[in-house]
């Protein structure tokens, strides 16, 4: 395998990272867990751990392999007799063994199996925070805790190499394969788009309409058109309801009147509080997640600099005004206090070193952009 397409290798017994080497042998330096490197690139620690993630086995030639054969080398070394001797074994058995034998070999073997993953999938945190949403909750926790999936790199190391250790999830290899195929997809398009060369994984899709699509992440909301792609953000985690898209709004200062309370909107709606209660937290929950979030963050880096510009702090109501209410349309949004109180809670606006303490919202001095700026100004000197 190319220098390009080299990942970070992951121990199959105890998930730690392997050390570097250039031999096809590798010892995991924690467990002592040996790992072979094929040529295609991937990654196998044990025959039976390859075994349990092959889709195509029959249960018979599985456990007939799994009775009987313990290493790869092992089984390329045995032909159609050999196979015949093995009990439990007829002629639709070898038959099946011979075609599987034939197929490992040139996944194993077969130079460049692993398309060429650019550095910004491997290294670009925004990727990861997106395509970790991609799995369900309960695979996304045992990703993070019980194998330390922690970065993309590991990630998409984990894509392409199949063989990886999660006998415990049942499904999920149709999780891994789904990621590995949006993840094969990007690549390609990254790599035959030359504009798109040494761009941040944020601002690629933004140019890039089909990247976009298949990481499921819509129109990026623009602080000059803020109304319209608000509406059109607020839509989307509102899963194209137009009435619980009012619902979201009314609850947040956003439909030119202030917060309503949950037994207003019930009433309004003729439904019960408890299902508006249950509308509003499940479209918080989705707008929370990072494919979502990150239609948001020119809003939020809007909020950065007009704080930076304004000695670190505002009142609420004054940034609502420069960052929301900018036009004759944003007087909207001039009760949307509690919608910036939703900004608050996102993990991108605290990095930023947004926070809101009462009736204020400071930057703080160790921002991004403080930082930026203190750096500018150093140079100016």
């Amino acid at each position: 395998m190319g220098k390009d397409n080299q990942m970070l290798k992951i121990c199959h017994n105890c998930s730690l990272v392997l050390p570097d080497s250039e031999d096809e042998l590798i010892v995991c330096s924690y467990c002592g867990q040996k790992h072979t490197i094929y040529p295609s690139g991937i990654i196998v620690s044990t025959f039976a751990n390859l075994l349990h993630h092959d889709p195509n086995l029959s249960v018979r030639v599985f456990l007939v392999l799994k009775r009987n054969v313990f290493s790869v080398n092992e089984f390329f070394k045995l032909n159609k007799n050999d196979f015949f001797k093995l009990k439990n074994c007829g002629i639709k058995t070898t038959n099946e063994l011979i075609k599987f034998q034939k197929a490992l070999h040139k996944k194993l073997f077969t130079d460049s199996s692993i398309p060429n993953i650019p550095d910004v999938l491997k290294y670009d945190n925004d990727f990861y925070e997106v395509i970790i949403e991609k799995v369900s909750h309960k695979m996304k926790y045992i990703l993070l805790h019980n194998y330390q999936i922690d970065s993309a790199c590991k990630i998409i190391d984990l894509a392409y190499n199949d063989c990886f250790k999660l006998k415990d999830i049942y499904y999920a290899r149709d999780e891994i394969e789904r990621i590995r195929d949006i993840i094969t997809q990007i690549s390609n398009v990254i790599n035959s788009t030359s504009e798109l060369n040494g761009l941040s994984f944020k601002e690629i899709i933004k140019k890039n309409d089909k990247i976009r699509d298949l990481m499921g992440i819509g129109m990026f909301v623009d602080p000059d058109n803020l109304i319209y792609s608000l509406n059109i953000w607020i839509l989307g985690i509102a899963k194209n309801s137009s009435r619980n898209k009012d619902i979201f709004m009314k609850r947040f200062g956003m439909s030119g009147c202030p917060k309503m309370s949950y037994r207003k909107i019930a009433v309004e709606y003729n439904v019960s509080i408890g299902r508006i209660r249950q509308i509003t937290e499940r479209m918080k929950f989705w707008g929370i997640k990072r494919f979502n979030s990150i239609r948001l963050d020119p809003i939020i880096e809007k909020a950065a600099d007009i704080l930076e510009i304004n000695e670190k702090q505002l009142e609420i109501g004054d940034l609502i005004k420069e960052l929301l209410c900018c036009n004759q349309e944003g007087e909207q949004l001039k009760s949307a206090t509690p919608f910036l109180e939703y900004l608050n809670t996102f993990p991108v606006w605290q990095k930023m070193g947004l926070s809101i303490k009462g009736e204020i919202v400071y930057l703080d001095e160790s921002s991004p952009k403080s930082i930026k700026k203190d750096a500018e100004n150093l140079n100016n000197l």
